[in-house]
């Protein structure tokens, strides 16, 4: 995967298997859909576990790209969120 900063801010960024319709999270026992509390931290946790999250110190200075080998199953759909 390429990934190119576009902005000066320091966050990481994590992958999570979701819905490709409700963008619900798909992994884990529970279940949260976009605007429930917990959604980020469920999204991130669920990257985190599935070996998916580029934390900030890993990713490109900016207006640079970098080139990550990450497990992505390209049968499934995912969601991607910034921290």
């Amino acid at each position: 995967m390429t990934v190119k900063r576009v902005a000066e801010f320091s966050n990481g960024l994590a992958f999570y298997e979701a819905d490709q319709r409700t963008r619900r999270h798909l992994g884990g026992w529970q279940v949260l859909a976009p605007g429930d509390a917990g959604y980020l931290q469920g999204a991130l946790a669920n990257g985190r576990a599935a070996g998916l999250v580029l934390d900030a110190g890993r990713l490109p200075a900016y207006g640079k790209q970098g080139v990550f080998d990450l497990p992505i199953n390209d049968t499934k759909s995912y969601g991607c969120c910034c921290w």
